[in-house]
């Protein structure tokens, strides 16, 4: 008996003296932060990470496709969002649509944040690449902002469910942001965009016209407007009803365009919309 417990007693040491080495492992199962943020396409792959869903589905689209459901334009023939009770006149409180999302903000902070130390081949193509991340950011706060009059500003990665309960920020406050972060990046941006579904100079352009035009500040968006308009490189589809189909996947007049690859990254919200 006593012979076993020494034994026992013997183990427990052995596991009090080597339980670092044998239990805290890094996670192989899984992304973490001590297995990525090494590579030039760790980066780029978390960037992706940051467009998916940043004007589509319901955490933006309400802007760009839903928005209509809220007029006399479109009317949403399922429940899902919330916009039908808005045409039938039975919304409420707990049947309003939702567009108070931060997650693709936090994506955008943690690219900002650990992506900055990581070298990339061309600091050109890393400066317009943040520049993208950071429009995408400011886009989502405008969307915020417009909708519910202020809310609370994170530029940073609060570590925990209480250092991210913060107070809400002025509705000026957050226009400021939005106004001065897009002013700041927009000589960072490429004018050709590196690839076909990427931000480029033109798209923040047009957020900035947009922004400023629901806030009122016409005079600023007239200014991002002949700033598009002296790129060059957009003009108005001369068939208004092909810019709708294959043929217009490419046309002129498309700023900007998310793209979708069937079967990774359908796009099937069109469907919910069809009038008659």
């Amino acid at each position: 008996m006593n012979i076993n417990k020494l034994v026992i007693l013997g183990f427990l040491g052995c596991i009090s003296v080597s339980c670092d080495d044998f239990f805290d492992k890094v996670p192989y199962d899984q992304l973490s932060p001590a297995t990525f943020w090494n590579t030039e396409d760790d980066a780029k792959s978390a960037a992706v990470a940051c467009y998916d869903e940043w004007n589509d589905s319901y955490k933006g689209s309400a802007d760009v496709f839903y928005a209509d459901c809220m007029s006399d334009i479109g009317y949403n023939y399922t429940t899902a969002g919330g916009f039908t009770y808005v045409a039938n006149g039975s919304v409420s409180q707990t049947s309003t649509p939702n567009y108070y999302h931060y997650d693709i903000i936090r994506r955008c902070n943690t690219f900002l944040e650990y992506a900055k130390d990581i070298p990339f081949a061309s600091e050109v193509e890393k400066v317009d690449l943040f520049a993208q991340i950071r429009t995408i950011r400011a886009y989502r706060y405008f969307h915020m902002n417009f909708w519910y009059g202020g809310v609370p500003l994170i530029t940073d990665l609060p570590q925990t469910a209480v250092e991210a309960q913060l107070p809400r920020n002025s509705e000026e406050e957050v226009k400021k942001f939005v106004y001065d972060e897009i002013d700041a990046l927009l000589p960072d941006l490429n004018k050709i965009p590196s690839q076909q579904g990427r931000i480029a100079r033109g798209t923040a352009l047009a957020i900035k016209m947009r922004s400023a035009l629901y806030w009122g500040d016409h005079q600023r968006a007239l200014d991002a407007a002949k700033e598009i308009r002296e790129m060059n490189m957009y003009e108005l589809h001369p068939d208004f009803q092909a810019l709708f189909n294959i043929v217009g996947q490419s046309s002129k007049e498309i700023i900007y365009s998310m793209q979708h690859v069937i079967n990774t990254s359908k796009f099937s919200n069109t469907i919910r919309l069809y009038n008659n």
